[in-house]
């Protein structure tokens, strides 16, 4: 049973990781463009970044962030 846990809590740890990290990627890129985050959730952040960037990024790179943060969310 404590091997099942340990498992499990390796997996939230990566996912958390993974999600502060792109968390941190967005707040850059919408500093630099100058716009607010501060106080935004992920998903608001990711609507601004998304209307921002949009014709240079691939829609699925917008998927793939709300699928991680409903990912997040989940854990």
């Amino acid at each position: 049973m404590t091997a099942r846990i340990e498992r499990y809590d390796e997996r939230i740890v990566t996912v958390l990781k993974s999600h502060l990290g792109v968390e941190q990627s967005l707040d850059d890129l919408l500093k630099t463009a100058s716009r607010r985050w501060r106080g935004r959730t992920f998903a608001g952040k990711i609507d601004v970044a998304q209307k921002l960037f949009s014709p240079e990024l691939d829609e699925n790179i917008w998927s793939v962030l709300k699928a991680g943060n409903n990912l997040r969310n989940a854990v």
